[in-house]
């Protein structure tokens, strides 16, 4: 089987303490398989998609873009969705815009169980600093 990299997040309670761990492993399947047997509390796997990801070899190098710290989705109806980069901001490329950005995530569905069709009422990036980087 080929390597593929998976990020596993792993809820546990302790002592009435909650945290989650998170961390990325390169392995096969049948590897993650028996790994995450292995693991205690609640636990994700997320498989990279390569279809989606840079090439190999692209650089990471920027010199500018639109950080952002996070993005709710607002509903009226709906609990407000929020995503973020762990405390770190998410860049954009700097061809993106705020304007942009907000117009095309107003067409996502973010919302789950009966709003899961529904789109955002409104959405609010919350432009960050390359500082926090």
């Amino acid at each position: 089987m080929a390597k593929k990299s998976y990020r596993v997040s792993q809820r546990v309670k302790f002592n009435g303490n909650i945290s989650t761990i998170n961390f990325t492993y390169e392995c096969d399947e049948t590897e993650i398989a028996g790994l995450v047997e292995k693991l205690a509390g609640n636990v994700k796997v997320y498989e990279e998609n390569v279809a989606l990801s840079s090439p190999d070899g692209a650089t990471d190098v920027i010199t500018g873009g639109l950080p952002v710290d996070s993005i709710a989705f607002v509903h009226s109806e709906a609990k407000t969705v929020y995503v973020g980069g762990y405390n770190k901001p998410i860049v954009f490329k700097e061809s993106v815009s705020v304007q942009e950005l907000r117009s095309m995530l107003k067409l996502h569905k973010p919302f789950s169980g009966s709003f899961e069709t529904q789109l955002p009422d409104e959405v609010y990036p919350k432009v960050g600093t390359f500082g926090d980087l």
